[in-house]
């Protein structure tokens, strides 16, 4: 309920923008949509984080939303830096690759399997083999948002924090998209106990 009320909140004052500042209308509703927008899209998505921690055995359940998260990034980059030839969304971004894309299919499900036998055993094999999925092709869905929002204003980075890695931004969006995923799936398959 807190992170609703934020929200409203959030909402609410955003809204009330045009209301409270001498410029043109257009541009103080438009500015507010944006700010709206961006809101929404990383607290949001990033509370989910909050809500599976929220959960039993949340730390264990976490750990293995970043692992696998992480696992379908990484080995996507590997193997499509190495083995990449057919462009997945050459408009968007002309990098991702059909092949890197298998490669986080692969890397994500032997983490969620060997995830699933070190510290999740309520998961079985085929939770494992699911998520390991769903999650690879939420976190590229996540990414390829993220690549159309930047293009869509002409930048290339989402800020100068990281050098060479694209920005803050750029390390979380595959999480912004795995996070609700991920939540949803536990909490409507009904996979962990009640308490740890």
């Amino acid at each position: 309920m807190l992170v609703q009320t934020g929200l409203l909140l959030a909402v609410l004052a955003v809204l009330s923008i045009p209301v409270l500042v001498q410029v043109p209308l257009l541009d103080s509703v438009r500015d507010g949509a944006v700010v709206l927008t961006g809101m929404l899209y990383i607290g949001l998505t990033l509370s989910y984080l909050v809500g599976v921690r929220l959960l039993p055995q949340g730390e264990w359940l976490l750990f293995f939303l970043l692992l696998v998260t992480w696992a379908a990034d990484s080995a996507a980059y590997y193997v499509g830096t190495l083995y990449g030839r057919r462009s997945l969304a050459p408009r968007i971004s002309p990098k991702k690759t059909v092949e890197g894309l298998v490669g986080g299919l692969i890397g994500a499900t032997i983490v969620a399997y060997a995830a699933r036998w070190s510290f999740l055993p309520e998961f079985s094999s085929l939770d494992a083999l699911v998520l390991g999925v769903f999650l690879t092709l939420a976190g590229l869905w996540g990414d390829l948002v993220e690549s159309a929002i930047k293009r869509s204003v002409g930048v290339k980075d989402s800020g100068g924090l990281l050098p060479g890695h694209g920005g803050m931004l750029d390390r979380l969006d595959s999480l912004l998209f795995t996070a609700p995923a991920f939540y949803y799936y536990v909490t409507f398959m009904g996979r962990v106990a009640s308490h740890p």
